[in-house]
């Protein structure tokens, strides 16, 4: 089995880990997340920079287990957030701006805890826009004369709820509870006059 790597903390985007889904209809079905990693936030904290270190330094021998050598150009698994645009409208996706982007996929539903290492079961307590870190592992795969990196998830834990990219709010946030009022016997007839 491949290395297992800690992630660093990172800001969940377009989360599809309750059930597996195709990309645009095609391809196998998968269990997929996007993170998007603040390299500055990172670098202020060792431990988070050393997790953020060894994934970067497992590229090369995934490589070389793979292909015995190190490809002169292969597709690597990060992607820079500002280059992320809708196409549509060409707007860099919200959240993603001055990001390092990591796809990470697999075809087993990756296990989902929270902050206290309870599994996650509500759908919607795992949202594009809160904190989390994972379990991942690397592999190098060749496709059309196209070699390169990809990440595959394992685990994650969610760390902190965040603002939701889509901007939606939970029913719960937006209301307080309605105090219990007697029935007004006598009806507004004003209205229809």
């Amino acid at each position: 089995m491949a290395n297992k790597l800690h992630t660093p903390k990172f800001r969940v985007s377009f989360p599809s880990v309750f059930e597996a889904t195709q990309i645009n209809g095609q391809g196998k079905s998968k269990y997929r997340i996007t993170m998007l990693f603040d390299l500055a936030e990172i670098a202020k904290d060792p431990a988070e920079q050393a997790r953020w270190d060894a994934i970067k330094a497992e590229l090369d021998p995934t490589l070389l287990k793979k292909f015995g050598s190190i490809p002169a150009d292969y597709a690597k698994p990060f992607i820079d957030g500002n280059t992320m645009k809708k196409a549509e409208t060409g707007v860099i996706y919200e959240g993603h701006e001055g990001m390092v982007v990591v796809r990470a996929a697999s075809e087993d539903r990756p296990g989902l805890v929270d902050q206290n290492v309870q599994p996650i079961m509500d759908q919607s307590d795992f949202y594009g826009g809160c904190y989390a870190r994972a379990t991942v592992n690397m592999f190098a795969w060749e496709y059309m004369n196209k070699k390169g990196v990809s990440v595959g998830i394992q685990n994650i834990q969610k760390l902190a709820d965040g603002e939701t990219f889509s901007g939606k709010t939970k029913a719960e946030d937006d209301f307080a509870a309605v105090a219990q009022v007697e029935a007004v016997a006598a009806t507004d007839n004003s209205l229809f006059e």
